[in-house]
């Protein structure tokens, strides 16, 4: 297939729009408009670059746990850049929020409507050093959390989406033709699946 650059291009939101970083871009189509979320933060509260938090330096007026959003008609100009809050006690990180459409039954469960975030969050109290060596017994987990509307100034509280017992970063739901196969990527290189009306299983084949 023949990829066309668009005018501009690389098109970024500037830096320093909202948040330390700007990582895990995840864009959706719906109701006309292209939605954007994104990474805004590697440590909640502390808007710096950098896996290690260095948490005595997140002060009382810090941002709380959120990602970013903003939406567009043309992927050339961005409108509604915002923060999107994440009601979660204790999150230490909110990251790779990814989208996820739908249907009429998972919405009328959820709530909001059918654009729906899963993101990965590492709930602990106190919060870890780091998320690589030193993060001990914390581990990452995926939520979701669905939008009202297409402007993004409401959602739901955010739901445990599982809890296999070790690490899961970068969740990615996917549907397939046969049977709506739910997948997401673990922290070890490995993928689970769930066949509708089926508890999440491991699927080291599916990692390659």
């Amino acid at each position: 297939r023949r990829w066309t650059a668009l005018a501009g291009d690389p098109l970024v939101l500037k830096q320093g729009t909202l948040g330390a970083v700007f990582r895990d871009p995840s864009i959706t189509f719906y109701g006309g408009y292209f939605h954007l979320a994104y990474t805004t933060e590697l440590c909640v509260g502390l808007e710096r670059p950098g896996f290690d938090c260095h948490w005595e330096q997140r002060s009382a007026h810090a941002p709380p746990a959120r990602f970013g959003y903003a939406r567009s008609v043309d992927l050339v100009t961005w409108e509604n850049v915002r923060p999107v809050a994440v009601e979660l006690p204790n999150a230490c990180n909110v990251w790779a929020p990814d989208w996820v459409l739908l249907d009429a039954a998972e919405t009328a469960a959820l709530g909001g409507g059918p654009l729906a975030v899963v993101f990965s969050s590492v709930v602990a109290s106190p919060c870890p050093p780091n998320f690589g060596p030193g993060v001990g017994a914390a581990i990452s987990r995926p939520y979701v959390t669905t939008m009202h509307g297409l402007d993004a100034a409401r959602w739901t509280a955010p739901r445990l989406l599982f809890d296999f017992g070790e690490s899961s970063i970068d969740a990615h739901i996917m549907r397939s033709t046969d049977g709506g196969v739910h997948a997401v990527q673990l922290e070890m290189a490995q993928v689970a699946y769930m066949d509708e009306g089926a508890p999440y299983r491991f699927r080291p084949d599916l990692a390659d």
